[in-house]
């Protein structure tokens, strides 16, 4: 185990002793709005970034940032890393082209967090209304046992979240020689916890559209399942 795995168990460890104080109404609460939230996200995200290119000009900015910041030979490289499914082109090879693809990946990353966020919010301040209402019965007991069992259940997903979003990050890791170099990319590979995460996303088929599997990525990074 190492620090990356510490740092799950600890995630998961936080989430039941909050589950436990708080009770089974307010666990029900955090952890439909986080399914809930991703299932808006995984609904909404695409259109959320379309929307954030064509009115706020987003795309623009992050392809601008990219064009400053990466070389000329490393954004090509990059975007061979990405699946462009779905992404608008604009003269084939360009560099412009290149970074205005890139961009919109990055866009639609940030609007599957955003969506995810402001759902999950909505939905415990509705929910945070039942659970105060039911901390004054003689249910409490059980509210509270409920709470550690749902929050056990809300640490599990958060890892799970966490495995998700380190896809973008391992998918573009892998170029330019940082396979076995980053912090990240050292930390998934020698982690227990990972790879059983990554296995139960394979299951329900849950991933962001990258041009490598997450299994692949592990192996790339000298992981291995147990």
């Amino acid at each position: 185990m190492n620090w990356l795995d510490w740092v799950l168990i600890l995630v998961i460890t936080l989430s039941a002793l909050r589950g436990l104080s708080t009770g089974f109404f307010a666990g029900v609460a955090r952890l439909l709005g986080l399914i809930l939230g991703i299932a808006a996200a995984f609904t909404c995200y695409r259109r959320l970034a379309a929307y954030l290119d064509a009115q706020w000009g987003w795309g623009d900015s992050i392809a601008g940032f990219l064009i400053n910041h990466f070389s000329n030979s490393l954004l090509p490289d990059l975007a061979g890393k990405i699946s462009m499914d779905g992404l608008q082109q604009t003269i084939p090879g360009s560099l412009d082209s290149i970074a205005h693809q890139l961009a919109l990946s990055v866009l639609e990353f940030i609007s599957f967090v955003l969506i995810l966020l402001a759902v999950a919010m909505v939905v415990k301040i509705i929910m945070q209304f039942f659970s105060g209402a039911v901390a004054h019965t003689f249910l409490s007991p059980l509210d509270h046992i409920g709470g550690l069992l749902l929050g056990l259940a809300r640490g599990l997903v958060i890892v799970l979240l966490v495995a998700l979003f380190l896809e973008p990050v391992l998918s573009t890791g892998v170029m330019a020689g940082y396979e076995q170099n980053g912090a990240i990319s050292r930390a998934v590979a020698g982690s227990l916890l990972i790879p059983y995460a990554y296995q139960i996303l394979d299951v329900i088929n849950l991933h962001f559209p990258l041009s490598a599997s997450p299994v692949d990525l592990i192996v790339m990074h000298g992981c291995r399942y147990i």
